[in-house]
């Protein structure tokens, strides 16, 4: 029997620090944008920018709410920010900064965009770090601002991640009944196929979006064997 090991690819990124824990100072004016709305100049703008929109996030909007924008996620308005929370958050950048009139919308839009990914950011930090563990932040040292949320917040992610594991399973099942490879699969090498863990375990391992089976944990070793 021949085996051929193929090593998952996988890359780590470095940890990114988080963002401002305050309100910033002064106001600063930004004289030029890429195309995209993103500041251009003066220098270190951005990164000023983007820090002030996590904080602003943090700050005012409540963890209850599921999504930032409508999608087929949720139907439901109540688990959408409102617009009128939006507009709260551009009055205070606009406060600290500015921008050429004509280019306004063009930063808005991009300003939004970049809140929505503190949002959701900032929302999967806290179920990482405090409620997949069972745990609850010090309100009165953080996030003071969210402590009316936070039981609505434990709530609808703790459902969110019984779901997700539901599915892991469904599919894990499915993994275990496959015993060849589906005839598209690059390489597809007569005999069936196994699958391995380094330690010898079985990983766990899905279906992507054809329909083909891969490993869910870029760690894990794909093994390959004809007879």
């Amino acid at each position: 029997m021949k085996c051929l090991f193929l090593q998952a690819s996988g890359s780590r990124k470095a940890k990114r620090k988080r963002g401002s824990k305050k309100r910033m100072e002064g106001h600063t004016t930004i004289t030029s944008l890429y195309p995209d709305g993103e500041p251009k100049s003066p220098k270190g703008a951005k990164t000023t920018v983007v820090n002030q929109c996590g904080y602003y996030v943090r700050e005012n909007i409540p963890i209850s709410f599921k999504l930032w924008k409508k999608s087929k996620a949720t139907d439901n308005d109540n688990d959408i920010v409102p617009d009128t929370e939006k507009e709260m958050l551009w009055a205070d950048v606009k406060r600290h900064f500015s921008v050429p009139e004509e280019h306004e919308q063009l930063f808005k839009d991009w300003v939004m965009k970049k809140m929505a990914i503190a949002f959701q950011t900032f929302k999967k930090n806290l179920n990482k770090d405090y409620v997949k563990k069972g745990l609850t932040p010090d309100f009165e040292k953080d996030f003071k601002n969210q402590r009316p949320y936070w039981d609505a917040f434990v709530q609808y992610k703790s459902f969110e991640d019984s779901e997700q594991r539901t599915a892991n399973s469904t599919s894990q099942r499915e993994c275990e009944q496959e015993k060849t490879l589906p005839s598209s699969w690059p390489g597809r090498l007569q005999g069936g196929y196994s699958e391995v863990a380094e330690d010898g375990r079985e990983p766990h391992c899905k279906r992507n979006r054809t329909g083909n089976l891969q490993l869910a944990d870029s760690s894990k070793v794909l093994l390959l064997c004809s007879h």
